[in-house]
């Protein structure tokens, strides 16, 4: 599983963090949906704040109930699973950890549960409980092995506010 992951998910993720990008992986999500007929899901997103947001203004604009929310990996410091990344969106690819800090030296994912706990609320405040959209915000670790307790505190904290 591993392997696969690092071959085709991984990177296939770490593209989204180009809002450009982005925005048409959200429109071909969406496309996929509406052509089975699924007017509804509960769908796994990305680490990135910007993606997330897309992807709420396309499920908004096509009226879908989605419940989804940004992903929540904090396992920074495992350098054996890095990708290629436009961190800066300058053009200039670099290695780094695919979690929320995008920071190897983030090894106890203080770093990572900081930057979701921030990027989470600013989504929450623009899609959570709006009564003009369909969508909600769903408090979304990643996985256990992916997790840090840093996160863990993080997704609390965040149930306990909202």
């Amino acid at each position: 599983l591993i392997e696969w992951l690092k071959t085709y998910t991984f990177k296939a993720e770490a593209r989204n963090i180009n809002p450009e990008y982005a925005k048409k992986s959200a429109k071909r999500f969406f496309n996929i949906l509406a052509r089975s007929g699924t007017t509804s899901t509960l769908a796994l997103s990305v680490i990135f704040k910007d993606a997330v947001s897309e992807f709420f203004k396309e499920a908004n604009r096509r009226n879908v109930r989605m419940v989804s929310g940004l992903n929540g990996m904090s396992d920074c410091g495992d350098s054996e699973y890095p990708v290629m990344i436009d961190k800066n969106l300058d053009g200039n690819l670099v290695k780094a950890p695919l979690c929320n800090s995008l920071d190897f030296d983030d090894v106890d994912g203080e770093m990572s549960a900081a930057k979701w706990l921030e990027d989470s609320e600013v989504l929450i405040k623009m899609y959570h409980n709006n009564p003009d959209q369909r969508s909600e915000y769903a408090i979304m670790p990643r996985f256990l092995l992916s997790s840090t307790p840093a996160m863990m505190e993080a997704c609390k904290t965040l149930r306990e506010k909202y």
